[in-house]
């Protein structure tokens, strides 16, 4: 009975140890996706309008896919950031851009309670993923 335990305890090392092994490999051999380079990230650009503008500057028109305008952070109205901050990290300026507590907390619900969807689970860690990275850029 001593000998099932400790198989059982090897198991879940050898376990522990190799399923993040493979799901970095996974991750960074494009199983879920491509994934973006450092320099893609910092050179990011989404599609603006195209200004259709007569001899004299005058807007006649845009041509557009989807309607984009670009603007700065400074003219984001601050209720939205804080609304943002709210509903997507509350603890957003408690960490330097991973949350260890939900992160660990998301990894042990998955696991423990079964949940078949733990990558609907990882996906709030994309988007805190993401404010993290937005974090850097923002900051000063």
């Amino acid at each position: 009975m001593k000998k099932t335990y400790l198989r059982i305890i090897l198991l879940i090392s050898i376990m522990a140890m190799v399923i993040p092994v493979i799901f970095i490999v996974s991750v960074y051999s494009g199983a879920f996706g491509h994934l973006q380079t450092r320099e893609e990230l910092l050179y990011f650009r989404n599609a603006t309008a195209t200004l259709v503008l007569s001899s004299e500057n005058q807007l006649i028109g845009k041509i557009f896919y989807e309607n984009r305008t670009k603007i700065g952070y400074s003219q984001l109205p601050e209720s939205l950031i804080h609304a943002l901050i709210a509903t997507e990290d509350s603890r957003f300026y408690e960490h330097k851009g991973i949350d260890s507590r939900s992160l660990i907390r998301v990894l042990f619900k998955s696991i423990l309670l079964n949940i078949s969807s733990v990558f609907f689970k990882l996906a709030g860690l994309t988007t805190k993923l993401s404010f993290a990275f937005l974090k850097d850029l923002i900051s000063p």
